[in-house]
């Protein structure tokens, strides 16, 4: 029971009927790696312009990944959507803070962490992470 489980799991079947391993690895390891280059990226065209870089990489990921045809395509299409979430995941709460007022500022910046970690927490509960 538990064996046919996992294979469930880890097997990703496309429309054309191709089947290859769930490449979650791939995206979680660009998401640390974009998180690494993000400072020099803020630095050199600004956090609004990487936010919008990150936004457009995320936006256009999925379709390449609906249309992939195969492995590699699907393996270049996650990498990209890791470096958007990446991006994101760092440029985000240091822009909302930097814009906040001084009140708020703290909150705002612990409320992305918490719900982050709490959307982390609901996919390992329910099976849907890619960890």
């Amino acid at each position: 029971m538990a064996r046919g489980r996992r294979e469930r799991s880890t097997i990703f079947h496309n429309h054309a009927g191709v089947s290859f391993p769930e490449s979650g690895r791939i995206d979680l390891a660009n998401t640390y790696s974009a998180a690494w280059i993000s400072d020099p990226i803020n630095n050199a065209i600004g956090r609004k312009y990487t936010i919008f870089i990150a936004a457009v990489f995320s936006l256009c990921a999925p379709f390449g990944m609906a249309l992939s045809q195969t492995v590699a395509q699907l393996a270049i299409c996650r990498c990209l959507l890791g470096l958007g979430m990446g991006l994101k995941e760092v440029t985000v709460p240091v822009f909302s803070a930097e814009v906040a007022p001084t009140i708020i500022r703290g909150g705002l910046v612990m409320s992305w962490q918490v719900s982050f970690s709490f959307n982390v927490a609901y996919l390992l509960l329910t099976e849907y992470s890619s960890l």
